[in-house]
């Protein structure tokens, strides 16, 4: 059974699951291209948390 989060990954089509037939068994999680569509994304939302993950103590505090 898929975890939720690789389960709605893939019924929305952002990643492609691979289950093989073999013992033990064996599955290959892949990015779909709709997928890889969303790398832009992703590195834009990395950057920023890489020059925010530093907060001022007084915000840090806050959250």
């Amino acid at each position: 059974m898929l975890p939720p989060a690789h389960s709605r990954a893939s019924q929305t089509g952002l990643i492609a699951r691979k289950l093989y037939a073999q013992m033990p068994p064996k599955v290959e999680y892949s990015p779909t291209p709709r997928g890889r569509s969303l790398e832009p994304v992703i590195t834009v939302l990395k950057v920023w948390g890489d020059a925010n993950v530093t907060l001022a103590p007084e915000v840090s505090q806050a959250a």
